[in-house]
């Protein structure tokens, strides 16, 4: 089961729209290595310059398919899809920074394959793991915390699991 909670601090007002999340299966032509990639989008935006949810869901839409696309490991076509929404992000607080514009994105990258789940994470995002070895807390503090659309250099942080059936 995969279940997805959108927490908040106590206190802490919501920013635009809420975390948009997108599923995808592959498309008939998928790139060498991603005919049996299941994906999982989440994206939550701050900042005081937001996307509608109708642009959201275009763009991680559009990062399904450049997911897709890319020949090679899951963690370089994970790493792919955030370099590129970094760049949008980025590309568009530049040209929107005369009106004291900006948005952070943070992002979270779910691949299901038979006998293995992958995590990317870019931002201060949490995750949590369980299986019959008891939960894990998937999170790092400090610089790992940088959303996508405030560097040119993307971090992300990646997991890998074998789910097993109770």
């Amino acid at each position: 089961d995969l279940l997805i909670y959108n927490l908040r601090s106590p206190g802490e007002q919501r920013q635009g729209p809420p975390a948009a999340v997108y599923t995808a299966l592959p498309p008939r032509k998928a790139g060498r290595g991603r005919s049996l990639d299941r994906l999982i989008l989440y994206l939550t935006i701050r900042g005081n310059a937001q996307l509608e949810s109708k642009e959201q869901n275009e763009l991680l839409e559009r990062m399904a398919r450049l997911y897709y696309k890319t020949n090679g490991s899951v963690t370089y076509a994970t790493r792919r899809l955030a370099e590129e929404l970094n760049k949008i992000f980025v590309d568009r607080n530049l040209r929107s920074a005369s009106q004291g514009l900006r948005m952070i994105g943070w992002l979270a990258v779910i691949v299901m394959r038979p006998g293995s789940i992958y995590l990317a994470q870019c931002g201060p995002l949490h995750a949590f793991f369980t299986g019959e070895k008891g939960s894990q807390h998937l999170y790092e503090a400090g610089e790992s915390e940088r959303g996508l659309g405030q560097s040119r250099t993307v971090i992300v942080r990646y997991q890998q699991f074998e789910p097993r059936p109770k």
